[in-house]
């Protein structure tokens, strides 16, 4: 009997060597990093919190245009819970002979000069015609009351996050404001703000109610 030959291992070439060095860049560019996989997720939370903020734009300016109602972004977080760092209250006028139960959100000015401010009416004195207003997150009632001629608006919608672009400029935060609109949210702070609302709440409009029962209405 013959010997059987041995089997020759294939010769490596130039073009199996190219074969393989290509398979192993595919290798590793399949290979992603806790940073790839961070700016991944970063980046799709910012162009679904640039969708989701268009569409409640929607709920903000139709009540203004239509309506005649006023929109106020809330800065601080002195409603809370009821209302977040970032929401939009939307506020009706108030009619002239109108007033206001306690549990009713309004804007007013404190001492009728400054910024304006959105907290509760807690109580109503009618003999001096003022309202005596709280912040849901206050201890305390606020110092100064509120004369009914004053009240420069009632709330009657609530709008999550999408005021936090308008929140941002006042703060001179001009660079996070603009990494929301071009949908590219990659700084912290703005990514933090818009994934804990985004996160923790229903992202729907809700209508503002009294203390009775539950804070908002939904």
């Amino acid at each position: 009997m013959s010997p059987v030959p041995a089997i020759e291992s294939p010769r490596t070439t130039s073009m199996t060597a190219a074969v393989d060095d290509l398979a192993a860049s595919e290798r590793s560019r399949t290979r992603l990093t806790a940073w790839d996989v961070s700016k991944m997720a970063l980046e799709s939370v910012s162009v679904f919190g640039v969708v989701t903020m268009s569409m409640l734009c929607l709920w903000v300016v139709v009540p203004v245009v239509v309506l005649g109602w006023s929109a106020s972004a809330i800065e601080s977080g002195s409603m809370r819970p009821s209302i977040e760092r970032g929401d939009v209250v939307l506020l009706r006028p108030l009619d002239r002979d109108e007033s206001l139960d306690p549990g009713a959100i309004i804007r007013f000015r404190s001492g009728g000069v400054g910024d304006s401010i959105i907290h509760r009416v807690s109580d109503v004195d009618l003999d001096g015609e003022r309202y005596v207003t709280q912040g849901d997150a206050n201890r305390s009632v606020d110092s100064d009351l509120v004369p009914f001629d004053e009240v420069e608006g009632v709330g009657a919608l609530m709008i999550p996050i999408v005021g936090f672009p308008m929140v941002w400029i006042a703060e001179g935060s001009y660079w996070s404001a603009a990494l929301v609109f071009v949908g590219q949210v990659r700084d912290r702070r703005t990514a933090r703000d818009l994934v804990g609302q985004l996160g923790r709440r229903r992202v729907e409009p809700e209508r503002l109610g009294g203390r009775d029962g539950a804070a908002l209405e939904r």
